[in-house]
């Protein structure tokens, strides 16, 4: 991994965020969008925190699909365990056991496709792991759409993410984040989570 695509914001001991640019080829988000446009999608919903069910809400504007682990999925699942290991190593350090499975994400204009504030460091299975490590791949082209920007905040100021198609960010699943209201064209994006104790 060369050290000149690596962007990382530190706030005292920790990183805010971190991005790789150029992690994917233009050939390999163009793999992507095409495997991800084939899948079937639904709307994006999200969990109440006094419930725990998922549902509709205005905080969240988007189409999702599930890209999980196949024979065809398989090169994207292998690079990215390589890419997190890496990073985690060198900038987070947390104690990760797994990956979720992906999340095709779109983001369209004619809804103003947007998620609002939010964290995802909801438990997600019986054994309560916790999301601890997220990340967002950019595979639209910053030219390609207005708005739809990923922010990420911290306690005293929030930070543009790489809109630059093939980049990474990675972030710990405990900071809020937002996506902007899209006002033109369309901001495809694959998401992933990374699991394991929760934070002490």
């Amino acid at each position: 991994m060369k050290l000149d695509k690596i962007v990382w914001i530190f706030r005292k001991e920790s990183p805010v965020w971190v991005a790789y640019e150029n992690a994917l080829s233009n050939e390999e988000v163009a793999t992507i969008l095409t495997y991800g446009k084939q899948l079937k999608s639904e709307r994006g919903i999200v969990q109440d925190n006094n419930t725990q069910e998922f549902k509709e809400t205005p905080l969240r504007r988007s189409k999702i699909a599930w890209v999980y682990p196949k024979p065809e999925t398989e090169w994207l699942y292998k690079k990215l365990n390589n890419i997190i290991l890496e990073i985690n190593v060198h900038h987070f350090n947390f104690n990760l056991l797994g990956l979720q499975a992906l999340q095709f994400s779109s983001y369209k204009s004619d809804e103003f496709g947007h998620y609002g504030k939010h964290d995802d460091i909801s438990p997600t299975d019986l054994l309560r792991l916790n999301r601890k490590l997220s990340f967002t791949i950019q595979l639209s082209g910053a030219d390609e759409y207005e708005g739809g920007n990923l922010f990420i905040h911290s306690a005293t100021e929030s930070d543009l993410a790489s809109k630059n198609k093939g980049s990474i960010t990675f972030f710990p699943s405990n900071k809020l984040h937002e996506v902007t209201p899209v006002t033109s064209g369309v901001r495809h994006s694959l998401v992933g989570w990374v699991v394991g104790p929760e934070f002490i």
